[in-house]
């Protein structure tokens, strides 16, 4: 590469930095578009030559990325509590991982089209990455690895897709039940 990853780092988190904020980001998520836009300009660029001109290529990547997840947020309902039967708040998406966890033959309760209808409330590549980290237990580092991105990026990554699920499922309230009725003892935890 003529440029430095350094050099294109910097030039990236300037456009990102500019183009998330006209466009309401987060810090949290304008993060996440940087370290996206430096994994895309890496795999596309893996050597020489750079593209002609690197902060053209930089801009256009940045206002897609930003652009796909304003489309994004725009479309998800706004965040709710879930509550469970007495009203008391509760970690929807614990017991959602719990309920995923534990399809196994002998409990065939929830079926795989119910968890995967789940999944579907995300992005893909959320879903993709709460299914093989918190389902499949995959570690951070294995997952930083495929990713391109360290562990510390992974269990940001991780948090905001969960937090994603959370707002989500407290928008499906007939989906929640639907988990709730396959498995209640899941649900029933603590409140004896």
């Amino acid at each position: 590469m003529n440029q430095t990853i350094e050099d294109v780092r910097r030039v990236a988190q300037r456009i990102v930095e500019v183009r998330g904020r006209s466009f309401g980001l987060s810090s949290e998520d304008r993060e996440d578009v940087l370290q996206e836009v430096l994994v895309r300009y890496v795999r596309a660029w893996p050597g020489d030559p750079d593209p002609a001109d690197v902060e053209a290529w930089l801009e256009t990547a940045t206002g897609r990325l930003i652009t796909d997840r304003w489309r994004a947020e725009q479309r998800r309902p706004a965040a709710a509590v879930v509550q469970d039967t007495d009203g008391d708040a509760y970690d929807a998406v614990a017991d959602f991982v719990e309920v995923a966890r534990s399809r196994q033959p002998s409990m065939p309760a929830v079926g795989d089209a119910v968890i995967n209808q789940v999944f579907g409330l995300l992005p893909p590549a959320d879903a993709d990455l709460l299914q093989r980290r918190l389902v499949d237990d995959v570690e951070p580092a294995v997952l930083g690895d495929d990713l391109g991105i360290s562990r510390a990026a992974v269990d940001q990554r991780v948090s905001r897709a969960k937090a994603r699920l959370k707002a989500a499922l407290a928008a499906q309230p007939e989906l929640l039940a639907e988990l709730q009725a396959g498995h209640p003892h899941v649900y029933d935890r603590g409140r004896r």
